[in-house]
């Protein structure tokens, strides 16, 4: 189809456009093309590929996709055969909401340390728990995804792409992931669990948890942790085509 998917953990690994990237539950379906076979078909090397010889003999390889250069990787011999996967771009929907910058109203201490209250003229959302069926899939996949039992130390309900259906936001401990939070978008085939990085609440009282708030007309989460010098204040919100964690200084 036009999904990249790789099997991980019970589940799939999607690769879609814009970096946009989820893990979902189940199996490859039936009509799935193995990569390998696809790529052992091509039997050439498309001409968008680039191989720049080093010193050393190594193949620093170079893809022209779009009209943007990027580099794939330093490899020991030639590549053999090429191919181009074409995908549509995923759709926009919902509304995206703008960045904020510690001009937005945050609070900082005397250090200028940020504090973890929603800044000044935002709406704080109230938490809004997933019943307990959801939050036992959410555990049930999420312990899949990270190779051990996980246990979700904060999680909400908000439509943080104004799409008018909420997402879940979850934080979990336990097990291994490049991410500890998740954004969860239903859908009727499977949940999609979409890592935003750098997020991170092993448990603790409510007031060092995420927050969740309205500012303008952008939906938020922040986080801020630590103290002194490893005091960092996060926040993620949906940018038109994905979720993203930006920090904040």
């Amino acid at each position: 189809g036009t999904k990249l998917a790789m099997t991980y953990h019970d589940g799939l690994r999607i690769f879609s456009q814009t970096d946009l990237t989820w893990w979902q539950p189940g199996a490859l379906p039936a009509s799935a093309a193995n990569l390998g076979t696809v790529l052992s078909g091509s039997n050439q090397v498309g001409d968008w590929v680039e191989v720049e010889t080093l010193k050393a003999g190594q193949k620093r390889i170079w893809v022209n996709v779009g009209g943007k250069r990027s580099r794939l990787g330093i490899f020991k011999t030639d590549p053999t055969a090429s191919i181009y996967l074409l995908s549509p771009p995923p759709p926009h929907v919902g509304r995206a909401s703008i960045r904020l910058s510690k001009a937005s109203g945050f609070a900082f201490d005397d250090a200028g340390a940020p504090q973890n209250t929603v800044p000044k003229g935002a709406t704080a959302l109230p938490l809004k728990a997933p019943d307990p069926d959801t939050k036992a899939q959410w555990s049930r996949d999420l312990s899949k995804l990270r190779g051990a039992a996980t246990t979700i130390t904060w999680a909400t309900l908000l439509d943080l792409d104004q799409d008018d259906a909420d997402e879940g936001f979850a934080c979990v401990a336990g097990g291994a992931d490049d991410q500890d939070c998740y954004v969860i978008e239903p859908t009727q085939a499977a949940p999609h669990y979409l890592g935003v990085s750098t997020m991170r609440f092993d448990g603790g009282p409510a007031d060092a948890a995420p927050k969740a708030f309205k500012k303008g007309q952008g939906i938020y989460v922040m986080h801020a942790t630590g103290s002194g010098d490893t005091a960092r204040l996060w926040v993620a919100r949906y940018d038109g085509g994905g979720y993203i964690v930006e920090g904040v200084r």
